[in-house]
């Protein structure tokens, strides 16, 4: 009997773990893009997957210039972009994280509705634009000290801003996010 279970917990434990290791290869992640990518970009993409234990949804942002990945792990969710050269593959950030862009943002809104970096989405990279910017959507949502207490005072946007190279970003426009109409920045 000890040695039966032993086996089921053997079979159980192979089968859990068999299913937690990610097995993505080159061939199977150009299956799913539009653009023919070199197998060493598609091996840096794969390389770069190394922290996690199971296959991400993987997708081209702009076939041929911008892939990503996305692992959700439980509550936690991982993204990653990249930006693809001849050779190479760049890793990108699509968030802004500086003063300025918050500041410009924060101008539109009532001082009890101020945005912080703390409540955002993750961006994704919906097209190249004609001046050759890369342009974002994201949401955001305001910061209030008591943002588990209903409050009139905090705000859900979606936003559009450009970049050309993922460090600086600018403000396109915005909305409410029940409003149809948007905010345009000049």
């Amino acid at each position: 009997m000890k040695k039966l279970i032993f086996f089921y917990f053997l079979f159980i434990s192979n089968l859990y773990f068999s299913q937690n290791y990610m097995t993505l290869t080159t061939k199977d992640i150009q299956e799913k893009f539009e653009y023919k990518y070199k197998k060493d970009i598609l091996s840096k993409f794969i390389a770069s997957m190394k922290d996690i234990d199971h296959n991400p949804l993987v997708s081209e942002s702009i076939p041929g210039k911008v892939i990503r990945w996305d692992s959700n792990i439980g509550q936690y969710s991982i993204i990653k972009n990249f930006l693809v050269s001849k050779n190479d593959l760049e890793e990108i950030k699509t968030n802004p994280n500086d003063k300025e862009f918050l500041t410009n943002l924060n101008n539109y809104f009532p001082k009890e509705s101020q945005f912080t970096y703390s409540d955002w989405g993750n961006g994704t990279i919906i097209k190249i634009l004609s001046d050759g910017n890369f342009l974002i959507a994201n949401k955001a949502r305001s910061y209030h000290r008591q943002s588990m207490i209903p409050n009139n005072d905090i705000i859900t946007i979606e936003l559009e801003y450009k970049t050309k190279n993922f460090k600086e970003f600018k403000l396109v426009r915005f909305k409410k996010i029940n409003d149809k109409i948007w905010t345009v920045v000049k």
